[in-house]
């Protein structure tokens, strides 16, 4: 795309800002705490174009609550707490750099999302058309339950019968999917 600015006193300037944030093919996403699958191997689709990397940067802002944590071109997750976040990506003029908050300063993610719709900033950036929620769940607790078998008796536990003596190690999943024994 192409934007006239007039400035009083100092005539037309003509400058090109073609970012694409593109946009991504999920919306949801949830795994247990600790996952190896937290390290996301997602990237956004661009369509149309993908701009020059050598003038354009492509990131991602990350963040909870509203408030953007991190900006990063890395979205591993394996040692994030458990708690609801939210993956932005977003595609900037690399001279603009300084205008791109970088998490941590209590920039709202919906205020900079404002911002650049109405080019308040004057900054060249384009973020995705749509954001991924990352839910992090918390692996719950280990349950150890000790029943003791007389000679000849049994334990039932979830419809399996237990006859012998021994150490029995059961996976139950939790109500988020994670594992607990």
């Amino acid at each position: 795309s192409f934007c006239l600015l007039f400035f009083f006193f100092f005539g037309i300037s003509c400058n090109t800002c073609s970012p694409n944030g593109g946009y991504f093919d999920q919306t949801s996403i949830s795994y247990c705490e600790n996952s190896p699958d937290l390290n996301l191997l997602i990237r956004p689709i661009q369509p149309s174009f993908i701009p020059d990397s050598t003038i354009y940067a492509y990131e991602f802002l990350i963040s909870s609550g509203d408030l953007i944590n991190q900006k990063t071109n890395s979205l591993d997750f394996r040692n994030y707490p458990p708690g609801n976040y939210e993956i932005c990506a977003i595609s900037y003029l690399k001279a603009d750099s300084l205008k791109i908050p970088k998490g941590g300063q209590g920039t709202k993610l919906s205020e900079f999302k404002n911002d650049l719709a109405a080019n308040r900033s004057g900054t060249c950036a384009e973020l995705s058309k749509n954001c991924i929620d990352l839910k992090i769940n918390k692996v719950p607790p280990t349950l150890d339950f000790n029943a003791f078998i007389c000679r000849g008796d049994s334990f039932i536990l979830d419809s399996i019968s237990y006859f012998l003596e021994g150490i029995y190690s059961i996976k139950y999943t939790s109500q988020d999917a994670c594992d607990s024994i």
